[in-house]
């Protein structure tokens, strides 16, 4: 019996083999490629052609390595069928029934409705432990205990902020704060907050791009071919101006990149007029136009050869590397976080008042 039962399981687990087989081959492999290469095949002729010359015909083929490896996948399939039907399950007497009724199920079934069990709560109950076994896994509890601590020092930070400005606010005020609340004398604060979000989101732009150097470096060795393949078929004309010579410009940029990031190292950990700074710093980066979207949108995914060039426009397309468009976003961020300290300047009265 035991014997059975293992035969069984190594059925089960080579037919999940077989599945992943199955899938890996939808989603790793380039089936397109290989429908180009049986095409080209099927119109190839052969005739008069001894065995060599035939062999070196197909190899010349397009995706003819592409082909071969497709192919070569299939022996693990042949090997996992063969596994599969070597199985000697003969007249076992192995039934559902009898793994029903050895493995307890059908005892503990009984028990349960015989005790009428209130099905929601054990399914909440069994969906609790389910996530708290989740929750021990070191890594995870690890991750949370980390961010649950940020939010208690958050938390902590927050309340003594709102202790420390309930403070100042009661002493400099203390007549008429009801009446007027300093906060409500920060004009025009929305507007302000979208000139500093544009700006944050201009500099998260450029750290992108810095953190993708490898890849904009990549983007250069499309080679000859692909380079070619762009410049006739985008039908973007500044496209294919700029990728007629893009290595100069995007070195450029990669250098004005690393400026900014040492200039920014700089101002950090100063005050607020100091970072303020780093607007001004991203200006100067003049970037270049919007290539890698229509790049990607234009290769052929049928061609092999395209490949790499396709993986790597994919990953620069979402990037706004266009900063000479975005120089009055950086400029209006820069003034707004004038007018913000100002503000704060007068509500914590850091500059003296002048004598009537």
């Amino acid at each position: 019996m035991e014997s059975d039962y293992d035969n069984i399981s190594t059925m089960s687990k080579l037919i999940v083999q077989m599945k992943e087989w199955n899938q890996n081959m939808k989603s790793e492999l380039p089936f397109t490629a290989l429908e180009v290469f049986i095409e080209k095949l099927q119109k190839t002729s052969f005739t008069d052609k001894d065995s060599d010359t035939m062999k070196q015909t197909i190899k010349n083929l397009v995706n003819y390595d592409a082909a071969l490896q497709i192919l070569s996948k299939f022996g693990k399939l042949d090997e996992l069928q063969k596994r599969f039907n070597n199985l000697n399950m003969g007249d076992s007497g192995v039934t559902i029934e009898k793994i029903v009724n050895e493995s307890g199920v059908k005892e503990l079934s009984k028990c349960l409705r015989e005790k009428k069990v209130d099905w929601s709560t054990l399914s909440n109950l069994l969906e609790y432990i389910i996530n708290v076994l989740k929750l021990t896994d070191e890594k995870s509890y690890n991750h949370m205990k980390t961010i649950l601590r940020e939010l208690s020092n958050m938390r902590k930070e927050l309340i003594e902020t709102e202790t420390f400005v309930k403070d100042i606010a009661s002493k400099a005020h203390k007549d008429d704060f009801h009446n007027e609340s300093p906060l409500l004398q920060f004009k025009d604060s929305e507007k302000l907050s979208d000139h500093l979000g544009n700006g944050m989101r201009i500099l998260k732009h450029l750290w992108r791009s810095l953190e993708s150097r490898e890849e904009l470096l990549k983007s250069l060795t499309y080679g000859d071919k692909v380079n070619k393949y762009i410049q006739e078929k985008v039908p973007i004309e500044y496209v294919k101006k700029f990728w007629s010579n893009p290595r100069p410009k995007i070195e450029i940029l990669l250098r004005e990149l690393q400026e900014l990031n040492s200039a920014a190292q700089t101002y950090i950990n100063g005050d607020l007029m100091t970072i303020r700074k780093i607007f001004d710093e991203a200006t100067k980066v003049q970037g270049i136009p919007d290539v890698f979207e229509y790049i990607n949108e234009n290769l052929d995914p049928k061609n092999t050869e395209h490949a790499n060039a396709i993986k790597n426009s994919e990953g620069l397309k979402s990037l706004d590397m266009d900063f000479s468009e975005h120089k009055g976003d950086l400029n209006a961020a820069s003034l707004s976080l004038d007018s913000i300290n100002l503000f704060f300047e007068d509500f914590f009265e850091l500059t003296p008042k002048k004598k009537s």
